[in-house]
């Protein structure tokens, strides 16, 4: 039996073919770009807190404070990145509250030995409090490093 081809057919039935190739073209070439070829919102904001936080532990300790709002800055819409940058805030704060201890502690010794504050005065006892608030917040910013580092890692390896 001979076939007849119907005209209108072939159009058709060379979209439809045309379209199944392209489709499957697209998702060839596609796939691997949607797998991790490109990288996602949650790897973006990793990288972006990780670089904040290296910017942070290169500045000197007197300097970190002014870096506080480029950490405040970087976005998390992860639960893990915003836990992650809560540790890392953490440090920072921490850090710059103890440097600022630190620097009125010696303003105020600086005070007391220009002679503009007596020795015996309460204003001069308190700076020993200043220092050891100041010696127990670098404490705890150094243990919120040691976390926020431990969540950062964790953050690379699900990037991956």
């Amino acid at each position: 039996m001979k076939r007849t081809l119907n005209k209108l057919a072939e159009p058709r039935q060379a979209a439809r073919l045309l379209g199944a190739r392209a489709l499957a073209l697209t998702l060839l070439l596609g796939l691997p770009v949607a797998l991790g070829g490109c990288p996602s919102r949650d790897r973006e904001e990793a990288d972006l807190l990780s670089r904040a936080v290296e910017q942070l532990r290169a500045a000197p300790n007197e300097k970190k404070g002014e870096l506080l709002p480029l950490l405040a800055s970087v976005p998390c819409g992860a639960k893990a990145t915003c836990d992650a940058k809560a540790l890392c805030r953490e440090f920072a704060e921490k850090t710059a509250a103890a440097m600022e201890r630190k620097a009125e502690a010696e303003r105020g010794l600086a005070d007391v030995k220009a002679g503009r504050v007596d020795k015996e005065s309460a204003a001069a006892g308190a700076l020993f409090g200043k220092l050891d608030e100041s010696l127990r917040l670098l404490r705890e910013g150094q243990d919120a490093l040691a976390k926020c580092d431990d969540a950062l890692v964790r953050l690379r390896r699900a990037a991956r």
